[in-house]
């Protein structure tokens, strides 16, 4: 409900002050134009605070919709058609679609997002006659097998790859081949290829089926205007006996959490440039050759374990500033390119900026991340099996074809339409990723010895970064009073241990840890004088790593005892 900087907001000892208010759906207030609304401040004021050291704020990017109002929706309403947004919390005007009415009917969805795909199933889930996507352009769609592969892959699949596995739904459902869309980015070279979208994949198999059955048609288009059960086209094509229109043009970001931090621009991921706010949402838009996921949730989680990192490694973060970072790294105010969009959300293309410059300034916070890529290998393939995944999504088709050809109009007479995969393309699906990467998986996935040594490997690094946070955290809070300032208490022990064990194959004085004293450069004048032999010995390694190559001083030790003067 509201945030407070205590004490000077570039002083290391300052603190933030949230104050809290319980959620009460109960009495929620509700929106103008359809919709409720749990955080509104007609419920009261804060009821609680609690102080903070550093915030990471993760608030959603998909929380109000991007209301846009047609010429002649009130004629299409009073002729009794449904106009409503199937997507966000209700403002709009909600779009139903299990009162009955959908049944027989036809529906015109407006946009070509994730949430316009989504809307198509449950049309047809409703019974639906006709449905309609009206877009400026198709954006690409993925089925779900090569979702799933993207996901399991140890290392990002290539967009080239993930297009040649879309090819058999695109051809089945009668759209173009894949790298015609508009989205496509071909390079000189058959495997450079990059996919530039402004909406993320919608994800299933559904609206393929629907394409095969006819139950689904594109419009490349946009509406004009509406009239009684007629959807007028920009092009001039009308749309009659019209029942629907469902809305999906975009979410926009919740302009609450500006006012909250009172949030003028982000550097890279930090408000205000703040250090210890950072923030992160959804990048808008799609912009890869190599995808490692299509979800939000990895790189969420990835971004709480760099800043856990750096909040408990600040000395990284300072250095990096005086080496100039915060110059170099990008700054987000209002966009040109999304006036509707509040300062914390930001495009994917900004984020992929921010992220190269961020982390070339922490080669150490790796570390922290763990063995991502085994992990998710292991995860994809302990919890969604290969087959077992193939296996469902195979009978999911089916049972939408047999609820097509009982409850939707015009299909119990159409010929089937098998499934366009088989376990045998998806076996060669590994063949080539395997050859692409350079890397070896199999369909099976990791074995078990592979699994647990993928979580004692972080287990490990886990408590490395752990025990490597010791000598920092003695010098940090001054903890040996008797270390003056300037001096690293850490390195003092170091140089000890290190003169202990040197100390008995060195001629100095043991009371210095100098390697040499005067006396003995004196005496050392007397070796390079004629009279004296040398030997040689090969080492396997270079000189260079000579020191600390185990080999190289098997032989070195020996000559040095049996050297030391008496």
């Amino acid at each position: 409900a509201s945030l407070k900087i205590v004490g000077d907001p570039e002083a290391d000892d300052r603190y933030y002050e949230l104050g809290l208010r319980k959620l009460d759906s109960d009495h929620a207030v509700e929106l103008q134009k359809g919709g409720y609304n749990a955080y509104s401040t007609e419920n009261g004021g804060v009821a609680s605070t609690v102080k903070t050291s550093v915030v990471y704020h993760f608030p959603g990017a998909y929380e109000i919709n991007r209301i846009i109002d047609y010429p002649g929706e009130d004629e299409f309403i009073a002729a009794g058609g449904q106009v409503g947004y199937g997507m966000g919390n209700g403002q709009g005007g909600a779009f139903c679609w299990d009162d009955g009415r959908m049944k027989d009917g036809r529906c015109a969805i407006l946009g070509n997002g994730a949430f316009a795909v989504e809307n198509v199933r449950s049309c047809v889930e409703n019974a639906a006659a006709k449905v309609y996507i009206i877009t400026r352009r198709k954006s690409l769609l993925c089925p779900r097998l090569p979702c799933w592969f993207c996901h399991q892959g140890p290392e990002p699949t290539p967009a080239w790859m993930l297009l040649n596995q879309f090819k058999p739904m695109y051809a089945l459902g009668g759209l173009e081949d894949p790298y015609k869309f508009y989205a496509v980015q071909m390079g000189n070279d058959p495997h450079d290829v990059g996919i530039k979208q402004s909406s993320r994949f919608g994800i299933g198999d559904v609206t393929f089926l629907c394409l095969a059955y006819g139950l689904l048609e594109y419009r490349v288009d946009t509406l004009a205007r509406c009239s009684a059960k007629t959807l007028h086209l920009t092009s001039g094509e009308k749309l009659e006996d019209m029942g629907h229109i469902c809305k999906a043009l975009g979410l926009i970001g919740d302009p609450r959490v500006d006012k909250l931090h009172a949030m003028t621009h982000k550097v890279g991921s930090m408000i205000n440039g703040d250090f210890r706010r950072v923030l992160a949402a959804d990048a808008t838009g799609m912009d890869a050759r190599r995808f490692t996921t299509f979800s939000a949730g990895p790189g969420a989680c990835g971004m709480v374990k760099q800043w856990y990192f750096l909040h408990n490694h600040p000395w990284l973060f300072k250095e990096a500033c005086n080496n100039g970072m915060m110059k170099l790294l990008p700054v987000h105010k209002k966009s040109d390119t999304q006036p509707d969009q509040p300062v914390y959300m930001t495009n994917v293309q900004y984020e992929m900026w921010a992220g190269g410059v961020f982390g070339s300034y922490f080669p150490s916070m790796a570390m922290c991340w763990g063995d991502e890529a085994a992990y998710k290998y292991s995860l994809i393939h302990t919890m969604h099996p290969v087959k077992k995944f193939f296996e469902y999504a195979k009978a999911d088709w089916e049972r939408y074809e047999t609820m097509f050809r009982t409850h939707c109009k015009g299909c119990a007479d159409k010929p089937k339409v098998p499934y366009p995969y088989t376990m045998d393309m998806v076996n060669s699906w590994f063949t080539d990723y395997n050859e692409a990467i350079h890397c070896h998986t199999v369909p099976e996935g990791p074995d078990d010895d592979f699994k647990r040594s993928t979580i004692e490997i972080y287990k490990k690094t886990s408590d490395r970064i752990q025990v490597d946070l010791i000598p920092n955290l003695i010098k940090e809070i001054g903890l040996l009073k008797s270390v003056k300032a300037g001096e690293d208490p850490a390195q003092s022990i170091w140089l000890n241990k290190i003169y202990e064990l040197k100390k008995v194959i060195t001629p100095s004085d043991p009371e210095t840890s100098a390697n040499f004293d005067e006396k003995q450069l004196e005496a050392w004048k007397d070796l390079v004088c004629d009279g004296f032999n040398f030997q040689v010995e090969s080492i396997g390694g270079s000189s260079s790593t000579a020191f600390s190559d185990g080999g190289a001083w098997a032989k070195i030790m020996p000559l040095l005892t049996s050297k030391k003067p008496a």
